[in-house]
């Protein structure tokens, strides 16, 4: 859970379990070893505003393949946005999350559809 993460040591491995889904296969649930990187300050659009979050990364891979997700979160540890990986047909999602109101969504390059 993202309370959590601040005490994990960065850098060290976490096992990541995922459940998918797809027509073809039914469901699957595959395991990843994760990363996490130190939470860092950045700046980001909310509203009509700019605020201050904490954002981390979790960069994750197994044997068939590897994605990274990016967190971001308020001063308190509550989870403000969010970018995280779906599956390779789906690719990611930005997710804002309602607590943050109308607050807008960071641009992360390769987004665009």
């Amino acid at each position: 859970l993202p309370a959590a993460w601040d005490d994990l040591p960065a850098g060290s491995g976490v096992p990541v379990i995922h459940r998918h889904f797809s027509d073809a296969e039914g469901a699957w649930i595959r395991a990843y070893m994760c990363n996490r990187s130190p939470a860092q300050s950045v700046s980001i659009p909310a509203g009509d505003t700019v605020t201050t979050a904490w954002q981390t990364r979790l960069s994750c891979g197994n044997a068939d393949r590897a994605f990274e997700n990016t967190y971001w979160r308020d001063r308190h540890g509550t989870m403000m946005q969010s970018r995280q990986w779906l599956g390779d047909q789906l690719g990611y999602a930005n997710l804002g999350y309602p607590s943050r109101g109308d607050a807008g969504q960071p641009h992360t390059p390769g987004d665009d559809p």
